[in-house]
């Protein structure tokens, strides 16, 4: 089973550095947390940023 992260509302990809932090957070999910955990590797971490609210 992969192990998915859910990211908070104030992430947009207009910001810039979405896709890097992505990517590094995924690979420290794999560093750091046991395959059990992980699902042997498979991260998942879906983007709805531009699905939810707009912030003011």
């Amino acid at each position: 089973m992969p192990l998915v992260y859910v990211h908070g509302i104030g992430n947009r990809e207009k910001r810039g550095g979405y896709d890097v932090a992505s990517r590094t957070r995924d690979r420290f999910f794999r560093q750091f947390l046991p395959p059990s955990v992980v699902g042997h590797g498979e991260v998942r971490s879906p983007y709805w940023g531009k699905h939810g609210g707009r912030l003011r």
